[in-house]
């Protein structure tokens, strides 16, 4: 049996169809590697800003205050270091710094209630 002509036709648009949606869809796949190849390529090539010349240091601070009549004095000493440079969206670098308290505390706690819930931190 012959197919008839309307049907060859019919498979051939199918087929060739089918072949331009894949080239389509892979040349959009390539342009978006392309395009992500374009912007880390361009964000390692934006310069960081210089390292800083001081790259340590340490503030004592000293905080004198009254609650019910009590003062209450807290003193320490807060120790900023130079981390490097982080990157933040596209063409943008920044210094980065770390910061901790000679004590080994993470906060520094003004006012403590009786109940622990009710901790109120600066």
């Amino acid at each position: 049996m012959k197919e008839s002509d309307s049907t060859k036709k019919s498979v051939r648009v199918a087929i060739v169809s089918g072949v331009i949606a894949v080239v389509f869809f892979a040349r959009e796949i390539l342009m978006a590697i392309v395009l992500f190849v374009f912007i880390g390529v361009g964000h390692l090539l934006v310069p960081g800003p210089p390292r800083p010349a001081v790259r340590y240091g340490e503030f004592p601070f000293r905080v004198v205050y009254e609650v019910n009549g009590e003062t209450l004095t807290i003193e320490d000493t807060v120790i900023c270091e130079y981390a490097g440079v982080e990157s933040r969206g596209i063409g943008t670098k920044i210094r980065t710094w770390t910061s901790r308290l000679k004590s080994g505390s993470d906060l520094v706690v003004l006012l403590k209630t009786e109940s622990e819930d009710l901790i109120q931190e600066v």
